[in-house]
């Protein structure tokens, strides 16, 4: 039952990766791009989640598709996240003098975006046809068992998801552990992964759970972002600067600009500030509302009144959102 649940599943994913290669190669929307990378990374989720099943040849070739054909959506993808992000920003801070410094940042990454037009269709149709060439079906247990302890198996492979969160948990009490904030939204992303597998086996039951972490990731998602722009921007401003040099031969135009640039910067600060502190509030509620223990009672197949006296000793002198 695990393997026929995730074969289904990663089938699916291609098949969502196929409908929307049109949209892609189009290029109209990006929301067609945005959607191939989220199945690319939901399969090479599902691949490492269900690895027993893999045959060692199949699984390594599979990963490799995969990795290959994630790597070349992540630049371009990440690349229309930024320039949307910044035409909201001009749309909310529609002044002049802002509008310039950020107008030219828009510029330059529309410029880079331009070279991976043809590339990232290509990707997409060599991935389409590995598959083929490498079918799942060869690769993957096909004989679909029904284990007696199906819930069991599940609640296991969840639980491992749910131990990566607890590594990065006591660290994001910090807000300037960038790196412990960028692993904790990794591993939820896994999670709520995991659990989107999953949800269908337990009818729909777990989708209140991937709604609730969804909320929270939104959150560590933008701060994340922000921490992204501040690696970004020394850089932009020092190129920025030597172009308008070898242009101009001096660098005085590029002041005209710059206020902007600063002014995007500021408050992007103020924004990480805001997000961090509402993310915190809303964790910590998840913990209040014993999201865990209720997640598992779920998962076993139990009422939440059936929670075992270890678990409610453990989360009475541990309230945490990992208490398990």
């Amino acid at each position: 039952m695990i393997n026929k649940i995730g074969h289904e599943y990663i089938k699916g994913q291609i098949r969502k990766i196929r409908a929307n290669k049109k949209g892609v190669a189009e290029n109209k929307d990006i929301e067609y791009l945005h959607k191939v990378r989220v199945s690319s990374r939901k399969i090479l989720s599902a691949i490492y989640l269900f690895r027993e099943y893999f045959k060692k040849d199949g699984f390594l070739t599979w990963e490799k598709m995969v990795l290959q054909l994630a790597k070349s959506l992540g630049k371009p993808r990440d690349l229309d996240v930024h320039i949307e992000f910044l035409e909201k920003f001009m749309k909310e801070h529609p002044k002049q003098d802002v509008a310039a410094g950020v107008n030219r940042i828009k510029v330059r990454m529309r410029q880079k975006r331009e070279k991976y037009g043809e590339a990232t269709i290509g990707s997409i149709n060599e991935f389409l046809a590995a598959t083929k060439s490498n079918p799942l079906e060869k690769v993957f247990e096909t004989k679909f068992s029904t284990e007696p302890n199906v819930k069991e198996e599940i609640t296991g492979l969840i639980e491992i998801k749910l131990s990566r969160i607890k590594m990065y948990e006591p660290y994001i009490y910090n807000i300037h552990n960038i790196e412990e904030l960028h692993e904790l939204r990794k591993a939820n992303k896994l999670l709520r992964y995991a659990l989107e597998v999953f949800n269908p086996y337990y009818e729909n039951k777990l989708l209140p759970f991937i709604n609730e972490i969804t909320h929270v990731q939104d959150k560590v998602g933008l701060i994340h972002d922000c921490d992204i722009w501040f690696e970004i921007l020394p850089d932009f401003i020092a190129e920025e600067k030597n172009k308008t040099i070898k242009f101009y031969g001096e660098v005085s135009p590029f002041y005209d600009i710059e206020p902007g640039i600063r002014y995007f910067e500021d408050t992007l600060k103020q924004i990480r500030e805001e997000m961090y502190h509402t993310f915190i509030k809303e964790w910590n509620e998840l913990n209040a509302r014993n999201f865990v223990p209720d997640l598992l009672a779920i998962l076993r197949g139990e009422e939440k009144e059936e929670i075992s006296k270890e678990e409610n000793n453990l989360l009475d002198g541990n309230n945490s959102f990992l208490s398990v």
